[in-house]
């Protein structure tokens, strides 16, 4: 039983420390981002890797995603005479959560508004198209029922997930040791520490826009 409570303790200790270390380093970062020479061209070439480059998968995700997401709501909603509320349904899923988290855990929270509107577009493809939901139904319900809180809220969490990616990411990299066996295992450490954080800060930001 000792033993347990001592790994508890040096695993709390371990991420105590992780947290403050990376707390202490966006911090020494956003301050040296504010001290000359300022690499403009370098960051719009940043900018165009980790945006302009990530549509194509953005895109491919968002449209299976929304129609995947259509179906199984046709088919659930059908059963409580409800298809009309397919539309609003698949768009505060999208705008609320699945957007901003599914962007965020694939691509370090790329273009999050392309994955929404790519993702509802999908849910039409399926929703109206294939099983044959009112057109204006599907837009009027959800027109009705996304409300600027909820748009707001995909935003902030987009730009917290963002922040908190690109962290872990240079975070982790920076302080890579022990060569290419260090660098593997720091690539692996930066995706599983991501989607925790993202899963985490998702949870929270949910709550408070409640």
């Amino acid at each position: 039983m000792t033993k347990i409570f001592r790994q508890f303790g040096r695993v709390s200790l371990s991420l105590v420390q992780e947290a403050g270390g990376m707390t202490i380093f966006l911090l020494e970062g956003l301050g040296l981002a504010l001290v000359p020479p300022f690499r403009f061209r370098r960051l719009f070439q940043e900018l165009y890797l980790i945006g302009v480059r990530s549509i194509p998968i953005i895109l491919l995700t968002a449209a299976f995603t929304g129609m995947v997401m259509a179906l199984q709501g046709y088919y659930t909603l059908r059963q409580y005479g409800s298809e009309g509320a397919l539309g609003a349904a698949g768009a505060l899923s999208l705008i609320r959560e699945m957007g901003p988290v599914l962007t965020g855990i694939m691509v370090s929270a790329r273009l999050t508004a392309m994955f929404d509107v790519m993702g509802i577009l999908g849910g039409y493809l399926v929703g109206v198209v294939l099983l044959g939901v009112s057109s204006g139904t599907y837009f009027a319900t959800m027109v009705q029922s996304v409300v600027p809180l909820d748009i707001n809220g995909g935003i902030v969490k987009s730009l917290v997930f963002g922040i908190t990616v690109v962290l872990v990411a240079c975070y982790k990299g920076y302080n890579t040791e022990h060569g290419a066996e260090g660098v593997s295992r720091a690539t692996n450490q930066t995706v599983v520490l991501s989607a925790v954080l993202v899963l985490a800060w998702d949870y929270l930001l949910t709550s408070f826009f409640m």
